[in-house]
């Protein structure tokens, strides 16, 4: 019987890995905005953490419908940890915005 975690070790690895090229990517390797100079750089993290608030929050509101459909308590926790998700994805989102402007 195998474990459903048994990629997780991969996963978390890969996620290290691109999240360094990620890194390099904005601070090494994209050019320094004529108008804003290095500020700017801080646009690459603020949209995909406000993508990543909007789709965690959608998908709380999905498990939130799929729970008053079928009644299934597991769509609770899940439409739970969806939208904790969300709250922390979209505060990240605003202190980068806070930073950015």
């Amino acid at each position: 019987m195998s474990s459903p975690n048994r990629h997780l070790p991969a996963l978390a690895l890969a996620t290290v890995a691109l999240m360094g090229a990620a890194f390099v990517m904005v601070f090494f390797v994209a050019p320094v905005d004529a108008n804003q100079g290095v500020s700017q750089k801080i646009f690459y993290f603020h949209v995909p953490l406000a993508l990543i608030a909007y789709v965690c929050f959608g998908a709380g509101a999905w498990k939130g419908l799929r729970l008053l459909w079928t009644r299934d308590e597991r769509y609770d926790l899940e439409s739970y940890s969806a939208i904790h998700q969300g709250t922390i994805f979209g505060a990240l989102t605003l202190i980068t915005g806070s930073i950015w402007a």
